[in-house]
């Protein structure tokens, strides 16, 4: 309503955002880098990147960052003529900058005792003026004196009034604020098409900036320490368990959180962020602690002697108590973070919706799915077995294991081929 009222007036570009703050404050959550030698290109592209983004749904506030040019006298030097008539570029310069910013001649001393700079230059009108500044006299090495029109063609231009450079090359930015209920990843699609879409010449560059760039980088740096988490977890049980296979078994029930985590953010209404990324890997050492308490239990009941299928039997029930417990403290305890209760909650809530998910989903699938997982292995080691014992005639064969009366540990020996 208020951007409706205020686009009618003639010559106000109207923009409405959130008070800087927090992560990203003073950076526009879209904005188009366009980067090269020359400012009349630049400023050509940024104008086809502000009518594509103008077009994007999702997109407010769409900015050319492309200076206003101003009108401004450029003087090129015949090297040639001036060399000729006994002129260097430096005698030139000096005149000029004389002419435009003023050289102190003398100081005045006010009545109160206080000296004032007295500064030589031309007059507004005359610096204006390309008859004006042509007809400034400059001195040759013999002694006499040329106008600056014999040595120089001056001619009126438009150009910025400041370069911004990024990486040494003038830059020109577009930039754009998101339209409430929009994510960044909704609008990227179209920010990337707007950019396809240019023909860029040889020497220019268009690449996304702003907040969009610093989150794609930061996740980069989250995938990697997430998998660099996973593989950790894997390596420590590995040696603690001294097997290969029972770690994957228990990797096995991350999918099943990270399925959990997003659902968790689209019940919350949350968008997968870089805090939502900080949540799935807590994720990795909360979701296998369920999977390492059941198989850790079967495992000690298979060396009892039970099978598979009754060691998970009796794991199931046995963990049940101690897995639930500890799922449901890690989810009471993040739900107010969740519904942004307390200061600066938002910026933590779909941290807290993603570990809530994943949680409950690890939870509630894997007492059946590790199971299930297990006994496929389980049934993989067996086959193997098998087949080296058919291939080599003898493998080593477990000792299996059984109870005595008085419940003490009797080792009987198993038959070999």
């Amino acid at each position: 309503m208020m951007l409706a009222r205020l686009a009618v007036v003639p010559g106000l570009r109207p923009k409405v955002g959130l008070e800087d703050g927090g992560p990203g404050a003073g950076q526009a959550p879209v904005s188009v880098r366009l980067t090269g030698p020359e400012f009349e290109t630049l400023s050509e592209l940024a104008d086809q990147v502000q009518a594509s983004l103008e077009q994007a749904p999702g997109l407010v506030n769409v900015v050319n960052g492309a200076p206003v040019g101003q009108p401004q006298l450029q003087i090129e030097v015949d090297q040639l003529r001036a060399a000729q008539l006994g002129v260097n570029s430096a005698q030139l310069g000096l005149l000029v900058r004389t002419a435009f910013a003023g050289a102190v001649a003398t100081k005045y001393e006010r009545p109160d005792g206080t000296l004032q700079d007295v500064r030589l230059q031309l007059s507004g009108a005359a610096r204006s003026s390309i008859a004006s500044v042509g007809d400034l006299p400059v001195q040759t090495i013999t002694g006499q004196t040329v106008k600056l029109s014999h040595v120089a063609t001056i001619t009126e231009t438009f150009g910025p009034t400041q370069v911004n450079r990024y990486e040494r090359q003038r830059v020109v930015s577009v930039n754009a604020d998101l339209q409430t209920g929009y994510s960044l990843s909704e609008v990227q699609p179209d920010v990337q098409r707007a950019i396809d879409a240019l023909v860029v010449p040889a020497g220019y560059r268009a690449e996304v900036g702003g907040i969009s760039q610093e989150q794609a980088e930061s996740f980069g740096q989250l995938f990697m320490a997430l998998s660099v988490s996973v593989l950790l977890a894997y390596l420590l049980m590995a040696v603690l368990y001294n097997s290969l296979l029972d770690p994957l078994v228990i990797l096995f029930s991350l999918p099943v959180a990270i399925g959990g985590a997003m659902f968790g953010l689209f019940i919350f209404g949350y968008t997968f962020s870089v805090f939502s990324m900080i949540g799935l890997i807590l994720l990795v050492g909360l979701a296998i602690k369920n999977g390492i308490l059941l198989v850790d239990r079967t495992k000690h009941n298979r060396d009892r002697g039970l099978s598979a299928r009754e060691a998970l039997l009796e794991a199931g029930p046995a963990r049940l108590r101690a897995i639930l417990m500890a799922s449901l403290t890690i989810a009471i305890a993040l739900l107010p973070t969740a519904f942004q209760l307390g200061e600066g909650a938002e910026l933590r809530a779909p941290l807290a919706a993603t570990v809530i998910g994943g949680v409950i989903s690890s939870t509630l699938l894997t007492l059946v799915f590790v199971p299930v997982v297990y006994t496929l292995f389980d049934s993989l080691s067996e086959r193997t077995r098998a087949l080296q014992r058919a291939v080599f005639g003898r493998a080593p064969v477990p000792q299996a294991v059984e109870a005595g009366a008085a419940g003490e540990r009797v080792e009987v020996p198993a038959e070999r081929e």
